[in-house]
């Protein structure tokens, strides 16, 4: 069986889940701009930008997830623009950013939200 997740190069490590959530971009010295999380792993998350990224840009990232408790989780991450490519599909750019280290608590509530989305259900 194939796991959609991965690439043939096997360049992914985490598995990767589909989500969608607002969330903001602020490269270093600008405002915050909108964006919409897509996709998320525990090293990186997939995003809807307004404008393209140059790759190796390096920014913070913001979204709130909803845990499994009910209780809202905000990420704040250091990442870095690893691609970016237009996307008519999403009226904007596609743009992959890879996390930096982040705090425990953080990738915690990551790893603890995915498995929750990722669960397969009984029959």
């Amino acid at each position: 069986a194939s796991d959609v997740y991965k690439r043939q190069d096997n360049a992914r490590k985490h598995r990767r889940i589909t989500v969608s959530a607002r969330a903001k971009i602020a490269l270093t010295g600008r405002q915050p701009e909108d964006a919409r999380l897509i996709d998320l792993s525990v090293g990186g998350a997939g995003l809807i930008t307004e404008r393209s990224l140059p790759i190796g840009a390096l920014c913070h990232v913001m979204f709130r997830l909803i845990m499994p408790s009910g209780k809202l989780f905000t990420v704040v991450a250091h990442t870095q623009a690893q691609h970016s490519t237009f996307s008519s599909r999403h009226s904007g750019f596609k743009t992959g950013f890879k996390f930096g280290k982040l705090p425990e608590p953080t990738l915690a509530a990551l790893v603890e939200f995915i498995a929750d989305k990722t669960k397969t259900v009984a029959l």
